[in-house]
């Protein structure tokens, strides 16, 4: 009897796990519409039918995975194809503002997304030239237009209840400007991620046009 129970233990314990780790899809997920500030941090075509905005921070080991793992992926998928735009919005703490700052100076020469990932590569393969080239970064990047954008979009976070990072957006941009989309919190397999992003762009393509009477030869 004791086996019995202690076999149906493990059992539940696995249907759990397998309920934790399923992938999500965008129909059990929270939606939000929230406008983001001009001349962000972006990657992508601006007339892409897809958004994906990350909430990050250069001081978050998940949002590193996240860069180096899985966004990659992404980039070569649907970004570089014009169907998805990336947009970050920064969170890091007052403490890594010298790092936004480079990264910001970066990101005009080579895009955010590729500045973000030599900025990791750099601290992983020098971490005192890192240090260094962060404790005197440009001034572009600490300029104060970028500064209050940062400002800006960290309200909008806090508006948004957004409690970690990283915390993503699937979704659309709207004619208005804003964007419509479900909420992904923390890191998921890229594949999963993947799967996310076909999944809304399915969602938000119009029905195909049907001609009834031609269909059912009524004319």
């Amino acid at each position: 009897m004791r086996r019995q129970i202690a076999t149906a233990i493990c059992l539940l314990a696995a249907l759990r796990m397998a309920s934790a780790c399923r992938s999500p899809h965008v129909e059990d997920l929270q939606t939000v519409e929230f406008r983001l500030p001009p001349d962000g941090l972006a990657d992508g075509a601006t007339d892409a039918p897809l958004m994906l905005v990350e909430f990050g921070s250069y001081t978050c080991p998940a949002c590193r995975v996240l860069a180096d793992s899985t966004l990659p992926g992404v980039e070569e998928r649907f970004i570089t194809s014009g169907l998805l735009r990336y947009a970050y919005v920064d969170l890091s703490p007052a403490a890594a503002e010298a790092v936004s700052a480079l990264v910001e100076c970066w990101s005009a020469q080579r895009g955010f997304l590729r500045a973000r990932r030599d900025l990791y590569t750099l601290i992983a393969a020098n971490p005192d030239s890192a240090r260094t080239l962060i404790a005197t970064p440009p001034g572009c990047g600490a300029a104060s237009e970028p500064l209050r954008r940062r400002q800006a979009e960290r309200a909008m976070a806090r508006q948004l209840n957004v409690r970690g990072t990283p915390t993503m957006v699937v979704g659309r941009p709207t004619p208005e400007g804003k964007v419509v989309g479900w909420v992904i919190i923390g890191t998921i397999p890229r594949d999963s991620l993947l799967a996310l992003i076909e999944s809304a762009h399915r969602r938000i393509q119009p029905a195909p046009w049907i001609d009834v009477q031609r269909l059912f030869g009524i004319r």
